[in-house]
């Protein structure tokens, strides 16, 4: 299995291998959702997933993202 990077940034990376802008449900603009097909973490917040649901070429879609709580350290 190839992994991916996935995270919600505020403007469109220029490494990232996809990204998408994101809305709310009532439309208001959200971030962008970026993906990298990389090994290393592309940025702090970034959580790693399945390689397969990156697809640049992909339509738009509607998405449900449930991340972790971030860790308190």
């Amino acid at each position: 299995m190839s992994w991916a990077w996935l995270a919600i940034v505020d403007e469109r990376p220029a490494d990232a291998d996809a990204a998408a802008s994101l809305r709310t449900l009532a439309g208001e603009r959200a971030g962008v959702l970026a993906a990298w097909r990389r090994r290393a973490k592309p940025v702090r917040h970034a959580r790693r997933a399945d390689g397969r649901i990156v697809d640049p070429g992909g339509a738009p879609a509607r998405i449900s993202l449930v991340l972790p709580p971030a860790l308190s350290v």
